[in-house]
């Protein structure tokens, strides 16, 4: 991608691209990073990935192997290092995938590298890991991303994200469910607090705040948080699924729980 591309597609989009973004397309014309395939330059500017009824403030740059959609989150025309969105195919969620461009391709290098494992043989990982030094070279990125010990499960890798991107909501928030899982409510809310505050648009980690205040038996402070759920846009919250608080949990929309929590105890 030359000059002249980048400002053609800043003024399509009428946002300001971050230099890490340029940095990647000036060396790839079709970057590709771990489980992520960027979209080329004409689809860009063409907009192909966008789609009637998405939300306004996402501009699509990436698809993964399930065919999510990854792509800026412009909150303000100004803002020159917006934070990145996933976008989930299948049920029409929109949550925090880095707090900026340059924090994702670490988030998505750490994640890929855990993926392989499970999909690659040793020559595969090897090749793609070679692959993703050359990504983080060009990036700026420390390669101690792709020389650094693999995660062994979730809880790893979530630690991992949240040591390379301190204010990702969505790591934070699986964080804080493990803790609230094991009864330790201090560090679970600590974990949602950050993640509300990094991402204040996102109502997963407000309601599970919220799950912790009524755990603690606080439902004055319960109550209000709920409500903030409610006032939220429904596409800025997922499922219960991803932040398991309790054993044999039924999965549903957190938004979904939340509804059932105020008619219950509004009336109660």
């Amino acid at each position: 991608m030359i000059e002249r591309d980048f400002s053609g597609l800043e003024q399509h989009w009428q946002i300001k691209l971050p230099q890490t973004f340029r940095k990647l397309y000036q060396a790839y014309e079709l970057p590709v990073v771990g489980i992520l395939e960027f979209f080329d330059i004409d689809t860009l500017l063409s907009d192909l990935e966008r789609w009637k009824g998405m939300l306004p403030q996402f501009f699509p740059f990436a698809e993964d192997v399930d065919e999510n959609i990854y792509g800026f989150f412009l909150k303000d025309p100004l803002e020159d290092n917006p934070q990145i969105l996933f976008w989930n195919h299948e049920y029409d969620h929109y949550y925090p995938a880095g707090s900026d461009f340059k924090s994702f391709l670490r988030n998505t290098i750490i994640i890929s590298r855990f993926m392989a494992q499970d999909r690659f043989d040793e020559d595969e990982i090897e090749d793609d890991d070679y692959h993703s030094r050359q990504i983080a070279i060009t990036a700026g990125i420390s390669e101690t991303v792709v020389t650094e010990k693999v995660a062994r499960n979730e809880r790893e890798l979530y630690e991992k994200i949240c040591s390379s991107d301190s204010q990702n909501a969505f790591a934070l928030s699986f964080l804080g469910s493990q803790f609230f899982s094991k009864g330790d409510f201090d560090k679970a809310a600590d974990c949602f607090v950050r993640a509300s505050e990094a991402s204040p648009w996102y109502a997963d980690p407000i309601y599970l705040l919220a799950e912790t205040y009524f755990a603690q038996g606080n439902m004055d402070r319960a109550r209000d948080l709920w409500w903030k759920v409610v006032h939220l846009p429904i596409v800025f919250s997922s499922r219960t699924m991803n932040f398991p608080v309790r054993a044999n949990e039924v999965d549903s929309e957190v938004y979904e729980s939340t509804a059932k929590r105020v008619l219950k105890f509004e009336t109660a």
